[in-house]
């Protein structure tokens, strides 16, 4: 039954809310004036108006809450309508003004302001032309500084390449040339050890052996110098002490014979030299080329 209450209390104050938004303050005033009477009627004629006191002071627990809800409705609604009419007041305020400006303002005034606005838009017209203008030109001076750093880059990436590529050349002949010498001089080096290993080996065996005969019956694979080649134009043929050799290239420098080598007599002037002749060795007068001295079948 409470439940009953309650929700008739709150059609009460509902229904009339929701005419109010139709009906001026007047009738909604007295909307809510007869939605309470209805509330208070129907508490009075509940069957149940003789609950115990915890029953009654909920129903005017009830009520005031009710009451309270129609208060604030009320202040709610007023506030609004105060407001609309503010809004409505000041809106007239202005239409009315403006309506008195233009009757007041002359035509010449009228044309100045229109002229006036016409000069303002030309000239926001012109400023935004200047503004695209002059986005257009940043945008374009933005590209033509972006592809001279482009080429700055290209050229000095170029730049860079070259000066390494000349740098490494540099670097790798300096290396080159210290490698190459070094080896040059290991090898003239170990060259010059072995020569004079072999001269002191031969100057060592020397001392052990008589002549050329007793060092060639030792050594014979030194004696083994291969094919003879006579000079252009000429041939070999045998010759004796006295003889003389037809021209000055038989005893070139290709031809000369180290007298240390194979345990020669060393020649006793200095324009006697010995050369190979065929598988002979002569020594020779360098100045007339005649043979002083002849060892047959010298080489093998």
């Amino acid at each position: 039954m409470r439940n009953v209450v309650i929700l008739a209390v709150a059609a009460g104050l509902v229904l009339p809310t929701a005419a109010q938004a139709q009906r001026g303050p007047e009738d909604r005033q007295q909307a809510r004036a007869e939605a309470q009477a209805a509330a208070r009627a129907t508490l009075r004629t509940s069957p149940r108006a003789d609950m115990n006191t915890n029953a009654r002071a909920d129903r005017e627990d009830n009520v005031r809450e009710a009451r309270r809800d129609v208060r604030q409705d009320r202040r709610e609604d007023g506030r609004e309508a105060r407001q609309e009419a503010r809004q409505d007041a000041r809106q007239d305020i202005r239409e009315q003004a403006r309506r008195d400006a233009q009757r007041q303002v002359p035509a010449q005034i009228r044309q100045d302001i229109r002229e006036a606005r016409q000069d303002a838009r030309q000239d926001r017209r012109a400023d935004r032309q200047d503004a695209r203008q002059d986005r257009r030109a940043d945008r374009q001076d933005w590209r033509e500084d972006r592809r001279e750093d482009r080429r700055d880059a290209r050229q000095d990436a170029r730049r860079d390449a070259r000066q390494d590529a000349y740098r490494d050349a540099r670097r790798d002949a300096r290396q080159n040339a210290r490698r190459d010498a070094y080896r040059d001089a290991y090898r003239d080096a170990r060259q010059d050890a072995r020569r004079d290993a072999r001269q002191d080996y031969r100057r060592d065996q020397r001392r052990q052996y008589r002549d050329w005969r007793a060092y060639r019956q030792a050594e014979r694979h030194a004696f083994r110098r291969g094919a003879y080649y006579a000079p252009r134009g000429y041939y070999y043929r045998p010759v004796r002490v006295g003889s003389l050799l037809a021209a000055s290239v038989f005893w070139g420098q290709r031809y000369w014979i180290d007298p240390w080598e194979y345990y020669l007599p060393q020649p006793r002037y200095y324009y006697q030299r010995w050369i190979r002749y065929g598988d002979d060795v002569l020594l020779i007068d360098t100045r007339n080329g005649r043979v002083l001295v002849v060892y047959d079948n010298f080489f093998w």
